[in-house]
């Protein structure tokens, strides 16, 4: 009985010490931190097929690269390059004379990258 017992709490202390461990890595590799997002596409971007105006929003004045591609990844253009104010901006994807098909906007800063999908019927 107390050969069972003895077994369980070394068992018991075997997974508290590697549940410790896990913690410590993550914490010394900086994954269990949540990282906050300062600049995201707004939820009214490319909303219905209809709509060509992808919308960034800023938490705080930084520099911000947003570039859009062919669905092949081929660089089409920049449409913004430098620094972007706090708030939200607009830009319209009919200004750039896009010909029907697949693309990406991709936005790069320097913490973050994120791209959102569309097409131009």
């Amino acid at each position: 009985m107390f050969e069972t017992l003895r077994n369980a709490l070394l068992i018991t202390l075997l997974v508290v010490l590697v549940y410790v461990l896990y913690k410590r890595v993550l914490s010394a590799l900086g994954k269990d931190e949540i990282k906050e997002r300062y600049v995201y596409f707004t939820e009214d971007s490319l909303q219905d097929g209809g709509s060509t105006k992808i919308g960034i929003e800023t938490k705080l004045a930084q520099d911000l690269k947003l570039s859009v591609y062919k669905n092949s990844g081929e660089l089409l253009t920049t449409i913004h390059q430098g620094s972007m104010e706090q708030g939200i901006h607009y830009f319209d994807m009919s200004e750039h004379s896009l010909a029907p098909g697949k693309y990406y906007c991709e936005m790069i800063t320097e913490k973050q990258k994120d791209s959102i999908y569309f097409n131009i019927a």
